[in-house]
């Protein structure tokens, strides 16, 4: 039942709708009753008939015609060089923390602050947060530089370290 191509346009397009609608994986599972592990397996282009009838029925997604379309076109070098559209609304990326600490285990403890800070920001419509992935591999520029794949209108900085272990960025 349809190639690769196609299996991982539909789960594109599942993950899509997650991020569209602001539901998470378990509250989607839950919604459709299809389970956790079977959300997982199709959020990876591994599923049946069955389980994208069930998608269907509760996103209005129509996913089963997109098994037998052709693949859309190769991108080319045009394409490319345009590079990604910027939003008509502000955009922020939230930068990896430096861990300011001498125990190198709190990288943890600031890699989390991140990702609540991205998602507390993602909970605002008028705002386009830069996805953590782009952020956290160096796949972001300042929206007046150019040519990376993904931009933010400002930058900031900050650290994160124990109580009285980060230094002001005045000293």
């Amino acid at each position: 039942m349809g190639d690769l191509d196609s299996r991982k346009r539909i789960a594109a397009a599942v993950r899509d709708y997650l991020a569209r609608e602001r539901i998470s994986r378990e509250q989607f599972a839950f919604k459709t009753k299809l389970g956790k592990s079977t959300l997982d397996k199709l959020l990876i282009g591994i599923f049946s008939e069955k389980t994208l009838a069930i998608v269907e029925s509760h996103t209005n997604l129509s996913l089963r015609p997109m098994l037998e379309e052709a693949p859309p076109p190769a991108p080319t070098s045009e394409n490319l060089s345009a590079g990604p559209a910027l939003p008509d609304k502000p955009s922020i990326a939230v930068l990896p923390f430096t861990n300011m600490s001498p125990d190198p285990d709190q990288q943890y403890f600031a890699d989390g602050i991140v990702e609540d800070i991205i998602t507390a920001l993602s909970r605002f419509p008028r705002l386009f947060v830069i996805a953590r992935n782009s952020t956290f591999t160096g796949q972001w520029t300042c929206g007046r530089s150019g040519g990376s794949s993904a931009s933010a209108t400002s930058l900031k900085a900050a650290c994160a370290a124990p109580a009285g272990a980060c230094a002001s960025p005045d000293s």
